[in-house]
């Protein structure tokens, strides 16, 4: 698609590196903040398991694994740009690649996790599909998948999901469980993101103003006469995914 082509051509300086730190390993470490919170606790203790990093961007997440001591971890992203800024900061275990073919030239049952952090939004619904059951083919039995994506129940939701013209599918903890199970996931969890603000006083102001947002989220639910059960509020969601372990 031509547009996607023109997009992603210069998508760092243009969209995802827009609002940096002029020092990017500010903004790596910011971002870790939240790959700590929201990735961390989902992957195998395993030090040599196979992840692969889908929309690997700039490289936060690998450059997170790297310290945690995963050896076994590849990143790939559509975007040269994104992947011209990675190997500035010192990543080797990138390549810029469509993620279809990438998977496609694995072997299968290769894979432990397939990791893609505000990736899957990018994608149509029928894409989405073909990526999960592409996931599926090459993880090995009990392997995993964990997504980020913007969140369509959040609050002022409109700020992440429409705030990159890229974006294509939208989901909540709903349409998310829906998409994960048709393609044939176990033990799907749709989990909240991490909030996380710099600065005492602004998490203190945080913590107090988000109590009573989700309160008033909640009565309205109620005064329309429907259920807040597996309604999250949270800018993003976090999907974590399995497929079958071998009896």
């Amino acid at each position: 698609m031509e547009h996607r082509e023109k997009l992603y051509e210069a998508y760092f300086s243009t969209q995802a590196g827009r609002r940096a730190d002029s020092d990017l390993r500010a903004q790596l470490a910011h971002d870790q903040r939240q790959l700590v919170v929201e990735v961390l606790p989902h992957l195998p203790e395993e030090k040599n398991a196979y992840i692969l990093d889908v929309g690997c961007g700039y490289g936060s997440l690998l450059f997170l694994l790297k310290d945690k001591d995963y050896t076994e971890t590849f990143g790939i992203d559509l975007s040269e740009d994104q992947i011209k800024q990675a190997k500035a900061l010192g990543l080797e275990n990138v390549a810029c690649a469509d993620a279809f073919a990438h998977l496609e030239s694995l072997a299968d049952d290769s894979l432990d996790v397939l990791v893609s952090i505000d990736v899957i939004e990018h994608l149509s619904k029928t894409e989405a599909l073909r990526l999960l059951a592409l996931a599926k083919q090459k993880l090995r039995a009990g392997g995993r998948v964990i997504f980020r994506t913007p969140n369509m129940d959040g609050v002022m939701g409109s700020v992440f999901a429409y705030g990159d013209m890229t974006h294509e599918l939208l989901l909540n903890s709903s349409s998310a469980q829906q998409l994960m199970r048709t393609a044939g996931y176990t033990a799907v969890k749709v989990l909240p993101s991490a909030l996380i603000v710099d600065g005492f006083a602004k998490r203190i102001l945080q913590r107090l103003s988000w109590a009573w947002v989700r309160m008033w989220v909640r009565l309205q639910l109620l005064a329309t006469a429907r259920s807040a059960q597996g309604v999250l509020l949270t800018p993003n969601l976090i999907i974590v995914a399995d497929i079958a372990a071998e009896s």
